[in-house]
């Protein structure tokens, strides 16, 4: 049997380029992309954050990690029960998933554009009712719940169309707050969907975003009242 000569590695590699027609610098690039190591991740630093000042600054400085979740389960707990108990009374869906990460976002980065009242309560507006305009938009306003029925082609482009849009959206508003996206999916979806559920997920949004505040003024951190605080920029300082 004729054994055919064994090819040298740069010959291997030269035949697979060929093969895929791809140019020299995009094949280095993408053999320095896949061998690159990855970069040392200081030890505590998932916990490093910009400091909110005020109490949780001086817990945070006493305790450190701890202090931070500390805060979180006290601030956290105390808003979402309030909210809830609020649910049990009325009866209405006051709490939905949606407000947890936004509870988190705020008390967590109270400083951070996307914690500020105004991407909180215009994000999670957008979402409601974009994903309430998907909802129409594939004939699903009186369907039932896709947790109920299963899903559809259309529940499929509903869902597709409300978190894209609701993206979109928020982008070119400059309104950016994750977890309206989340606001948008439970209506698609037909969880909420009712007139009367929507308000109530409205009404939420509101009352989250003042008790976070209230909390987080009240513990010294100074929340911005509506837009995030900005910066001056560097040569308008230099000007004044």
């Amino acid at each position: 049997m004729v054994q055919r000569p064994a090819r040298s590695p740069q010959l291997q590699e030269e035949g697979v380029r060929t093969h895929v027609h791809l140019p020299e610098k995009a094949w280095s690039l993408l053999l320095e992309r896949l061998s690159a190591a990855p970069a040392p991740v200081p030890a505590g630093s998932e916990f490093r954050r910009p400091s909110p000042g005020g109490v949780p600054a001086r817990i945070e400085a006493r305790l450190g990690p701890l202090g931070t979740g500390l805060i979180g389960f006290f601030c956290c707990g105390c808003t979402l029960a309030a909210v809830g108990a609020l649910a049990w009374v009325s009866g209405q869906p006051w709490v939905f998933p949606s407000v947890a990460p936004t509870v988190l976002l705020v008390f967590e980065t109270p400083l951070r554009p996307q914690a500020s009242p105004r991407h909180v309560v215009l994000g999670h507006s957008a979402g409601i009712l974009i994903g309430y305009g998907a909802l129409a938009a594939f004939g699903l306003v009186d369907a039932p719940a896709a947790t109920i029925i299963g899903f559809s082609p259309a529940r499929i482009g509903a869902v597709a169309l409300a978190v894209a849009l609701t993206t979109f959206v928020l982008h070119a508003i400059r309104c950016t707050h994750p977890p309206a996206g989340a606001s948008a999916l439970i209506v698609a979806l037909g969880i909420l969907q009712t007139p009367e559920q929507l308000l109530v997920m409205f009404g939420a949004v509101v009352l989250v975003t003042a008790l976070a505040w209230a909390f987080n003024r009240l513990s010294g951190v100074i929340m911005p009242l509506w837009s995030p605080h900005t910066a001056p920029h560097p040569g308008k300082q230099e000007a004044s």
